[in-house]
């Protein structure tokens, strides 16, 4: 690049404000989502039954959340790490936050970059536009498959319907086929969706950032669960003396305790 160019000081100062700005935006509403989300799942786990909470009884219709049996495992095996969750989710929120404004910072700067020395470095421009070429293929795959589907499936209650059997049997095979030489780019643009996703989700604390493999799992969501569980525990405590007359906690003398 050009030497003592001004504009281009400029450009990269905007930038890192431009960073900073979508990084606080994006941390403040993915706070004020995650407040509202969890205030709404803990006054319908604090409404179920207690057969259904603790137990083994079906689940109400009008529970809308995550998927209770897996909310009740991560919290009964998680309950001596609730308190990690304070801690936890603030690095979380950074480092999704510092992940999500990085890739998008990258690629405003390089279209700017782009249109700005069109001129002086074509190669710039060349590989801009080829992105914005896979991206529009990309966005026309998507788009021809919603269409497709509309037109060509009928979902009903009582099963799958075709309309045109044949046209369905050529999308399938041009599909297999394009598997088949696409498949390199498709692996390496999964993993580029991975990522994507796992630092979108980073921000969703509702739901898990990946599939849940006993140790391996995501503690942030395990500690959320953890806390729900306490929290309805708290609830049935504090409800007890009104409702059973006996206090859940059992009350022992350490001294005495074998």
């Amino acid at each position: 690049f050009p030497k003592n160019d001004q504009f281009t000081a400029y450009t990269a100062f905007a930038l890192v404000e431009f960073a900073c700005v979508f990084q606080g935006t994006l941390v403040f509403g993915a706070l004020i989502m995650n407040v509202v989300q969890y205030f709404s799942l803990q006054k319908q786990i604090f409404e179920l039954p207690k057969g259904v909470f603790y137990g083994d009884d079906p689940v109400p219709a009008s529970y809308n959340g995550p998927d209770l049996r897996e909310l009740k495992e991560m919290g009964t095996s998680s309950v001596m790490y609730a308190m990690y969750f304070p801690g936890i989710i603030f690095w979380r929120f950074l480092f999704g936050s510092c992940m999500l404004s990085l890739m998008v910072t990258l690629l405003v700067g390089l279209v700017v970059l782009a249109v700005q020395y069109a001129g002086s470095f074509p190669r710039i421009w060349v590989f801009v536009s080829q992105l914005l070429f896979v991206c529009s293929v990309l966005l026309a795959h998507f788009s021809t498959r919603l269409f497709l589907q509309r037109c060509l499936l009928r979902q009903r209650k009582t099963g799958l319907g075709f309309r045109c059997y044949c046209l369905f049997a050529w999308w399938e095979l041009m599909t297999c086929f394009l598997g088949l030489v696409l498949g390199p780019l498709t692996a390496l643009y999964d993993f580029f969706k991975g990522a994507l996703a796992t630092a979108i989700s980073m921000l969703i604390v509702q739901k898990p950032s990946f599939i849940q493999f006993g140790e391996l799992s995501d503690y942030v969501y395990c500690t959320y669960c953890a806390l729900l569980y306490l929290e309805r525990a708290a609830e049935d405590a504090r409800r007890a003396p009104e409702e059973l007359g006996d206090p859940l906690a059992e009350q022992v003398d350490l001294d005495d305790y074998d």
